[in-house]
């Protein structure tokens, strides 16, 4: 919960890959929001593809370009984890990314259909907007909270025996940093029915504070442990 405490996991997870002759790199990440736009099983892997064909949310990208690149750079496919990025920028415009999803998803006995037509994912029949009640900046979205009720509204489970749904979850449209208006919607949530919408829309709804100033936008990688 706080960043010296992930720092402290960090360094520990590190020290036991180097007693037993393995390099690691520990990226600590904000997580003070939800990453990227979705929350829930479809509504992520529709954001994955779209990422992969360069219209994701620039903090998932940013977050998976920094892993990538250590990795690259760990392994010696690279001189700098700045080389990293840009191979992984390269890659990512070139289409290769999304080619190898389709790769990944046909060796596993998928159908990669979907990845040019998201229609195909399970969709959630009932969709309610959260909209912003005041003008001014989102200052702080309160993740865990978010988290609670995605496994409320059945995109998580409690208990190894509920089953998920995989259509339902949110989509976040306005993050921490970002300018609202009265009317303007912040989250919409993707839900079986409108009653599991309405139980969860209050908590939601108190997930997000907005502010009257200006908010500096936080930072999505804080530290690197190597």
């Amino acid at each position: 919960k706080t960043q010296e405490a992930a720092r402290e996991l960090a360094t520990t997870m590190r020290d036991i890959g180097k007693d037993v002759g393995l390099q690691v790199r520990a990226v600590i990440s904000g997580m003070d929001q939800p990453l990227g736009w979705a929350v829930g099983n479809a509504l992520e892997v529709s954001e994955a593809v779209q990422t992969l064909q360069g219209r994701g949310p620039t903090d998932l990208q940013e977050v998976a370009f920094t892993l990538g690149a250590h990795l690259l750079h760990m392994g010696g496919k690279v001189g700098s984890v700045e080389e990293g990025v840009g191979l992984m920028r390269e890659t990512l415009a070139a289409g290769r990314g999304i080619e190898k999803f389709r790769q990944f998803v046909q060796n596993q006995g998928g159908n990669p259909a979907f990845i040019d037509d998201l229609s195909l994912l399970p969709q959630a029949p009932v969709q309610v907007d959260i909209i912003a009640e005041q003008e001014g900046y989102v200052a702080s979205i309160d993740a865990e909270a978010i988290g609670r009720a995605s496994v409320e509204i059945g995109a998580g489970r409690a208990t190894k025996s509920e089953q998920i749904d995989f259509a339902v979850g949110f989509v976040v449209h306005k993050k921490v940093g970002d300018r609202v208006s009265v009317g303007d919607p912040l989250v919409t949530i993707h839900a079986r029915t409108h009653e599991a919408a309405s139980r969860i829309r209050p908590s939601l709804r108190a997930a997000f504070q907005v502010s009257a100033a200006s908010v500096a936008l936080p930072p999505v990688v804080l530290e690197v442990i190597s």
